[in-house]
């Protein structure tokens, strides 16, 4: 099913999104907490949000990939 130029462009920007929470080394449970505090989440904002202690310590229990996987499914395929 081919989607619209604004859909691609959504689907893009939350698939960069996740991928840069993961690449700080984030769990699931921390990147879903930082994603309902802030859609709009950025490293940024990550940085802030585990200083003032809101992110969830949890250890990642599967790898990149898999959590990428699973985030996706979540966080960008709702914008289809």
């Amino acid at each position: 099913m081919p989607v619209s130029i604004e859909t691609q462009a959504k689907l893009n920007a939350r698939r960069a999104r996740v991928a840069q929470l993961l690449g700080l080394g984030l769990s699931e449970a921390q990147i879903d907490t930082a994603l309902e505090l802030n859609p709009g989440t950025t490293s940024n904002d990550v940085a802030r949000l585990r200083h003032a202690g809101k992110l969830p310590e949890v250890a990642p229990q599967m790898s990149k990939s898999k959590r990428y996987a699973r985030l996706f499914d979540r966080y960008v395929q709702d914008v289809i």
